[in-house]
C-alpha cells in the first residue's frame, strides 16, 4: 500500500516484474513512455509490463495498492 500527499511525486523508476496499480482512494497520474499519461481514480486499475519506466504523481490525497509479479527466477533465489 502506498500513500501520497497531494502534489507529491515518485520520480522515474521501473520494476523487474509486471506490476498493477489499484487506486483505493484519491486520484493519481501515471506518466508513461512516449508522453502517455493515465489518470486513475478510486477503483481504477492499471497494469504495466516489466521494466517499463514510469512515474506517479498524486493529484490529491491518495492511496494505491502496488503489486509486483516477480519473475520466477528471482523468487527461487
Amino acid at each position: 500500500m502506498v500513500r501520497m500527499k497531494p502534489g507529491s511525486y515518485m520520480s522515474h523508476h521501473k520494476a523487474e516484474g509486471p506490476i498493477s496499480i489499484q487506486v483505493i482512494q484519491g486520484k493519481i497520474r501515471a506518466h508513461l513512455p512516449e508522453d502517455r499519461t493515465e489518470d486513475l481514480k478510486s477503483g481504477d486499475l492499471l497494469t504495466l509490463e516489466r521494466c517499463l519506466e514510469h512515474d506517479v504523481e498524486a493529484l490529491e490525497e491518495s492511496a494505491f495498492l502496488l503489486t509486483i509479479a516477480w519473475p520466477e527466477a528471482m523468487s527461487a533465489s
